[in-house]
């Protein structure tokens, strides 16, 4: 038997990219961040934190400023010596899938495949039409901010910070889908192509959020044994377990989002309860449990049917179990 050298890991190291809203918190602080057999590297971590500096470095600086030699030196700080010791090294940053890194994930799995060599992809997925939904809560209703081609800007022009009702909310998705917006972002098939084409189609996982939320057994173990670890432990560690409800639950109540100061608390509540009385807010009770009307369940089935046709098949996923958007066959 030939003996592995003690430089060469043998398990490789696996990188999480999201997508968003796909219980990436309950992994991250539930499995990850406590399983015996993982080093994990990822959320929270402090600007002064060298895998933040990495991450900032490998996954944010365009290609002018990119240095190959600073995330190499970053990466022999961090998750080198624990790739080195055996362990499963996980590293997981969810904004890759979407993009919100450099806006370019192409150019992400490439610098990660020149950094990490052969390493393990995890790539979860969610139905289009719930994460619509889902982004709406986090930062639509109130029109915070959203990225687009990597910057912020005001998600309905002239109302930012103000409610917003679901349909406008939808139309600025529509209205942004040729350039860098949420729903070009979630065609998950160029993402996972990219990442295909850098680490082998063998070592890229694709997993569906909703046999996670509704076949929780029969997933983790398909999990466990893709990256190598024990199933009881993680089974036991994702139990009672369940992705962070904290900002949905806030924006169901109040459709706002509360956050930073007690001033600033105050000043969200004045201008939610201005809101009410304003007359384009005037449905601003109904939009607590937003639908997606038939008219948009259509035109998304057109938008997202060949990708999801075309990932079903690929990768032999059961898409239509859960309704994801596609024209009638």
């Amino acid at each position: 038997m030939t003996s592995t050298s003690s430089s060469t890991p043998t398990t490789l190291p696996v990188i999480h990219i999201g997508f968003p809203r796909t219980a990436t918190s309950t992994l991250q602080k539930c499995w990850f961040a406590c399983h015996s057999q993982i080093a994990y590297f990822g959320p929270p971590v402090t600007e002064n934190d060298p895998v933040y500096q990495l991450v900032c470095e490998l996954l944010h600086k365009e290609s002018l400023f990119y240095c190959p030699q600073v995330s190499r030196d970053l990466f022999e700080r961090t998750l080198a010596p624990a790739i080195a010791s055996g362990k499963t090294t996980v590293l997981s940053v969810e904004g890759i899938g979407v993009g919100n890194t450099i806006g370019d994930r192409g150019l992400a799995a490439q610098r990660l495949r020149d950094l990490f060599g052969p390493a393990k992809v995890l790539v979860a997925i969610r139905n289009q039409l719930d994460i619509v939904v889902s982004m709406y809560f986090k930062n639509g209703c109130r029109a915070r901010t959203n990225y687009t081609n990597g910057y912020r800007i005001p998600p309905v022009s002239g109302i930012a910070g103000r409610f917003v009702d679901f349909e406008s909310w939808l139309q600025f998705l529509w209205d942004t889908r040729d350039l860098g917006g949420l729903l070009s972002r979630y065609q998950y098939g160029p993402a996972i192509a990219a990442f295909e084409a850098q680490f082998g189609a063998e070592n890229v996982c694709v997993w569906l959020f909703e046999d996670f939320k509704y076949r929780r057994t029969a997933t983790v173990q398909m999990l466990c044994d893709f990256i190598g670890v024990d199933v009881e432990e993680t089974q036991a560690l994702l139990a009672d377990a369940w992705e962070n409800k904290g900002p949905e639950a806030i924006t169901r109540c109040r459709l706002i989002r509360i956050d930073g100061s007690p001033l600033a608390r105050i000043v969200f509540r004045l201008q939610t309860a201005l809101d009410r009385l304003n007359p384009f807010s005037a449905a601003l009770a109904s939009e607590a449990d937003p639908q997606v009307s038939p008219i948009w369940q259509k035109r998304l089935a057109a938008y997202y049917d060949a990708d999801n046709r075309a990932l079903a098949r690929s990768r032999e996923l059961n898409l239509a179990e859960y309704n994801y958007p596609q024209l009638p066959a």
